[in-house]
């Protein structure tokens, strides 16, 4: 019935990477990588839930299209892993999906992570309980690659097709498809949302604005109209012309550093007309914001 199926939110592995909402019929936990029906074929996605985020729905109640599978009953991510990925997609606006995807993907695609399991109540009336014998001898867990190995040498022994062999003892639940996450390093406290916002502070900014080069009077003249503007909520170009070495980039700087002072929750971005001063760039600005950048 669907009344007693759960809707979850999941984080797609591909793009647009954005969340969708999928029915299942049991208990999962945020992290656990899910497989679900996408357009025409089906991807990995990982279950989300925030406390400070309303998802909505993205398809009326009566439309929406079940989990196709649990990867793994074990989260692929780690409660502070979830909590920097959260972070880093609501701090550089980016779709949660690749951010989930960049931070441990490769745990998804590692074939050293996939294994092959018995049926724990496969009986000997099941019509492929003598080739899985075959294949697991006395044992119930098979990596995916030696299992893979030794059903190609099962077919080629009795002449079969590979492939359709695997779909079927698959399809009959003869065998069972497990992912195991690798073991992945806590993000270190350093690494917190909470850490990282403190570190972005108060003290960043005294420290950015102690080490810009004061202004002189004709580029202090420049900067307080550009920040009477900006503080009146004035949103509009300004052009600033001079020379080479009169100055410029330090009033852009002073303005950064006043617009982040005044609004904590800002962001700014500077663009070069000229790839190739990127690096000088990088390092004026690194210099005088520091873990900001």
């Amino acid at each position: 019935m669907v009344s007693s199926l759960i809707t979850y939110h999941v984080a797609i592995f591909q793009p647009p990477f954005h969340i969708f909402s999928y029915l299942h019929d049991g208990d999962l936990e945020e992290g656990v990588c899910v497989q679900v029906p996408f357009g025409r074929g089906t991807c990995l996605g990982a279950i989300v839930s925030y406390p400070e985020r309303l998802f909505k729905l993205t398809a009326p109640p009566n439309q929406l299209k079940s989990i196709s599978k649990v990867v793994s009953t074990t989260p692929l991510y780690s409660k502070n892993m979830m909590e920097f990925a959260y972070f880093l997609s609501n701090y550089y606006l980016h779709p949660l999906g690749d951010v989930l995807k960049s931070i441990q993907s490769y745990g998804a695609k590692d074939q050293s992570c996939w294994s092959f399991v018995v049926h724990p109540e496969l009986d000997d009336h099941h019509p492929h309980q003598e080739i899985v014998t075959k294949i697991f001898l006395k044992r119930k867990q098979l990596r995916k690659q030696t299992f893979l190995k030794k059903l190609s040498s099962l077919c080629q022994e009795q002449n079969k097709n590979g492939a359709k062999l695997l779909r079927e003892l698959l399809g009959s639940q003869a065998i069972l498809e497990e992912f195991r996450p690798p073991k992945s390093k806590q993000i270190d406290d350093k690494m917190s949302p909470q850490k990282l916002s403190s570190v972005s502070g108060t003290d960043l900014l005294t420290q950015a604005k102690n080490n810009i080069h004061p202004l002189t009077v004709s580029q202090k003249k420049v900067f307080e109209q550009i920040k009477c503007d900006l503080f009146r909520g004035f949103h509009k170009p300004w052009l600033l012309f001079g020379v080479t070495g009169s100055g410029k980039t330090q009033i852009y700087l002073h303005t950064i550093c006043d617009l982040l002072q005044r609004q904590k929750t800002a962001q700014v971005l500077l663009l070069v007309p000229e790839i190739s001063l990127t690096p000088q760039m990088t390092e004026v600005v690194t210099k005088a914001f520091g873990g900001m950048v």
